[in-house]
């Protein structure tokens, strides 16, 4: 239980990185691509904990936590394509 909450917590470290992003209105120097590993790791994670997978809910603290890591972690990579210029658009595609 103790991973989770240090994993909850690890989420919301891009918080300031967003913030500062949201307020310059400019991704400036910054990379899109530990967004989308953490996005990726989340599902993968949560995946991992469904019951599809696991026995039963035995998993429910890595599904929940994952499960918020998920909404936060796209809205992170949404707001990074929102103010991402348009060449750094196309590195990253």
């Amino acid at each position: 239980m103790n991973k989770s909450v240090e994993r909850f917590f690890m989420l919301f470290m891009f918080r300031v990185t967003f913030r500062r992003v949201i307020r310059k209105k400019s991704t400036e120097e910054f990379s899109c691509f530990p967004y989308i590993i953490g996005l990726l790791n989340c599902l993968l994670f949560t995946w991992y904990g469904l019951p599809i997978v696991s026995y039963k809910w035995e998993n429910f603290p890595l599904v929940t936590v994952n499960g918020v890591g998920i909404v936060l972690e796209l809205s992170y990579v949404l707001i990074y394509f929102w103010y991402a210029s348009a060449k750094g658009k196309v590195n990253i595609s």
